[in-house]
């Protein structure tokens, strides 16, 4: 697997040829809500805008409100016409090394952060834990017929040494040890973390790190499958 170093940026969703379609776990709640697992359904119409509807499975009134409301009618627009008309989705589910699956868990600060239930909820860690380590992940599983490009995520809830892993099939990259008052937001490599159906996303606590961060939200492209 190949692993590489993420260099902070600053904290803004990237821009290029082809915007990036950015994805926000916003929440203006006051109280976490648990969620078993969030979907993000997109789809692209004729003329190339690309919509978002969000759902999760959660008994939690409150959760399936704050959901909801990720939905967007035009989060992002493709050029290229050979993607009109399709659709693509992102299943996420929290686990941990034991075995457990654990809750998503959606916070209000920082105006939304999304991270995984079990040690310090709201971030994705589990390695400090005093007992001994369960790390967490957060996987994102990809369902379409295009393939996706991650351009940056940004962390949350973050202290000093903390910092999460995030890799696909063949690549790793890491992004601690992050300080209090740092910039947050992540920047990749274009094309250095990318899925097509079947694969999946992962942001995982760090094992040389005592503390992990949750997600505010992540950024991406999509194109046609090579």
């Amino acid at each position: 697997m190949k692993s590489l170093v993420v260099f902070l940026s600053l904290s803004v969703f990237l821009s290029s040829s082809q915007a990036a379609i950015p994805v926000l776990f916003s929440y203006d709640g006051t109280e976490a809500v648990r969620n078993r697992s969030i979907k993000l359904d997109f789809s692209i119409n004729d003329e190339g805008v690309v919509s978002l509807d969000a759902s999760t499975q959660s008994p939690d009134t409150h959760a399936n409100v704050a959901v909801d409301k990720w939905d967007n009618e035009n989060i992002g627009t493709v050029e290229d016409k050979s993607l009109f008309g399709k659709s693509f989705s992102l299943q996420s589910f929290g686990e941990n090394e034991k075995g457990g699956s654990p809750p998503l868990i959606l916070r209000p600060e920082e105006g939304g952060v999304l991270g995984v239930g079990g040690h310090n909820p709201g971030r994705i860690d589990g390695t400090g834990i005093k007992t001994g380590p369960n790390k967490e992940k957060m996987s994102w599983v990809f369902s379409g017929d295009v393939e996706l490009v991650l351009m940056g995520f940004s962390c949350g809830l973050v202290t000093n040494n903390s910092g999460i892993i995030v890799e696909d099939a063949d690549s790793d990259m890491r992004t601690g040890p992050l300080k209090i008052g740092t910039p947050a937001k992540q920047d990749i490599l274009q094309g250095t973390l990318s899925l097509v159906d079947g694969e999946k996303l992962v942001f995982k606590a760090d094992p040389d790190l005592m503390q992990g961060a949750g997600l505010v939200g992540f950024d991406f492209e999509i194109k046609s499958p090579e």
